[in-house]
């Protein structure tokens, strides 16, 4: 497990896209049938 935050990578389960940073998703944005999982702190760093 990655340290909470740091973001390794993505991984796809079925039609469900997940970053393998260790915390629990906090939003799920469905594009075409495909999840993804995303967290706001990762998120808010990006702005």
């Amino acid at each position: 497990m990655a340290a909470a935050g740091k973001a390794l990578g993505f991984f796809l389960e079925a039609n469900d896209w997940f970053c393998n940073a260790g915390l629990p998703s906090d939003i799920t944005i469905v594009i075409d049938k495909v999840k993804f999982h995303l967290h706001k702190l990762v998120l808010l760093w990006r702005t």
